[in-house]
């Protein structure tokens, strides 16, 4: 139940509540005619900032800044389109690291939703608490470039920061982006998309953010949900979320560490959709099988080095897609990635003009469907 959010609607440029509420959580600094500005000249403030700067300045140099020069000439290349983003959490970073040309970034996962960051002069002790819950609760993406389930659902939503809100709010002020406005949002009974309400009875499924970059004139809009989306749930009981989906038309698919769920049958409904909607699709070995972008219908460009899934994804082999990389790969990624980070690689597949987008065949069960397993070195489809 989400009781006594703040609703930050029309937080319209930088310096206003929460675009300062934010920077000063992510440890960033705030005009010095902002509310917070006393608190953020404090020392517990201060020594919070540093060792924040000291992690974000890391990732940078070794993740980020390679990631968005690679993306530049090979992601960032394709048409604008709305960027799809399953089994996301809260990672708007990486999103908008490898599609920059998108305006609007449409994002699903299981972690709860939360408060967007607010604070107020003397909030300086919940203001250090939520810090240093949040450089807690996003340690893995930093250190390995993605987020454990399990690590999120204990960690996220523990604090007014550290919910999906927080974090995205998180991410974008650190990437040097201004928050325009945020809302909670949820469907209305005739599936259109309207602000939540938690005083009325209407709880938030979802969170909207519009950012900028900063100097830039553009508005850009994130948007996530929350919900299981194996087919016997979702497909079932969130239509208006799907129809929301499906109306965008083409889209740009992003998949990291998805844990191979879209291997199984119980997923089959969200892979439908992607294959029948997607213009582009961007993923490691865990998200898309590779089965289904291998047999035409899609240009496929392969990165980097196979390496067998990690021990909890055993039975995900691709003896297939290490075949492809060997012969084909175009060389080393310059950053880590996905679950064998050590090792990365990366399929970039573009839809052929011969394969024009259509409509998902969803069969709404988490029994029926293909399947994709390994079995004594080879791909199983059944």
């Amino acid at each position: 139940m989400f009781v006594g959010f703040v609703w930050l609607v029309g937080a319209a440029i930088a310096g206003t509540p929460l675009d300062d509420s934010a920077r000063a959580m992510a440890g960033m600094p705030v005009a010095a005619s902002s509310p917070l500005a006393p608190m953020t000249a404090r020392p517990k403030w201060a020594e919070e900032r540093a060792t924040v700067d000291k992690i974000w300045s890391d990732y940078v140099a070794d993740d980020l800044d390679p990631i968005r020069t690679w993306a530049a000439n090979q992601t960032a290349t394709l048409p604008a389109r709305p960027v799809f983003y399953p089994f996301s959490g809260p990672d708007v970073l990486n999103a908008v690291a490898f599609y920059p040309q998108a305006t609007e970034y449409l994002m699903l996962g299981l972690e709860r939703i939360g408060k967007l960051p607010d604070y107020a002069p003397g909030d300086e002790a919940r203001l250090v608490k939520d810090m240093q819950l949040t450089r807690k609760a996003m340690r893995v993406v930093l250190q390995v470039g993605y987020f454990i389930t399990m690590n999120m659902s204990a960690e996220v939503g523990t604090s007014d920061a550290t919910g999906v809100a927080g974090m995205l709010s998180w991410f974008l002020v650190r990437t040097d982006h201004e928050l325009r406005s945020a809302r909670h949002v949820t469907f209305d009974g005739r599936g259109r998309l309207v602000e939540a309400d938690a005083a009325k009875g209407i709880i938030p499924t979802g969170v909207e953010i519009v950012f900028r970059k900063r100097g830039e004139t553009q508005d850009r809009v994130v948007r996530y949900f929350r919900g299981d989306i194996q087919d016997s749930h979702f497909t079932t009981y969130r239509k208006a979320l799907w129809d929301y989906i499906f109306a965008k038309g083409e889209v740009l698919t992003y998949l990291k560490a998805a844990s191979y769920l879209m291997f199984t049958r119980s997923f089959d409904d969200i892979r439908s959709l992607i294959l029948s909607r997607s213009i582009a699709i961007v993923s490691d070995d865990s998200g898309m099988p590779w089965h289904f972008v291998s047999r035409g219908g899609w240009e496929t460009r392969l990165y980097g080095q196979y390496h067998k899934p990690i021990a909890d994804f055993a039975g995900r082999c691709q003896p297939e897609l290490e075949a492809a990389l060997e012969a084909g790969s175009r060389g080393a990624l310059p950053f880590d990635y996905g679950y064998t980070w050590y090792t990365p690689h990366m399929v970039v597949a573009v839809r052929s003009p011969t394969n024009p987008i259509g409509s998902p065949a969803y069969d709404r069960s988490s029994t029926t469907g293909l399947g994709v397993s390994c079995y004594g070195g080879r791909t199983v489809v059944r």
